[in-house]
């Protein structure tokens, strides 16, 4: 077994580990995040929209409306409208 390097913790092992998801044992990839209390949380839900059916990535971000990779949907701002039919955000669930 091989030692962590000094000043790592074990929380900062948890970044694109496999952490069983399924039935039987079945294990899939996840984007993780450890917080300094050692929470975890699963990060970049995509949402979709209700009117057109457009999923907003937020790995991918909006570059055509100054919208950078890696931006949460919460995090994007109020008057930001679904980039193919101008749906409001509030509009957008989940996907």
């Amino acid at each position: 077994m091989t030692a962590l390097p000094a000043g790592t913790s074990s929380p900062d092992l948890l970044i694109g580990v496999l952490i069983p998801t399924g039935l039987h044992g079945c294990r899939a990839p996840i984007d993780v995040a450890a917080g300094r209390g050692g929470e975890v949380k699963e990060m970049m839900d995509s949402y979709r929209c209700g009117l057109c059916g457009y999923v907003y990535n937020p790995r991918a971000g909006e570059p055509g409306q100054g919208i950078e990779a890696r931006t949460e949907f919460g995090d994007l701002p109020e008057n930001w409208a679904c980039s193919r039919c101008g749906a409001e955000k509030n509009l957008f669930r989940k996907a």
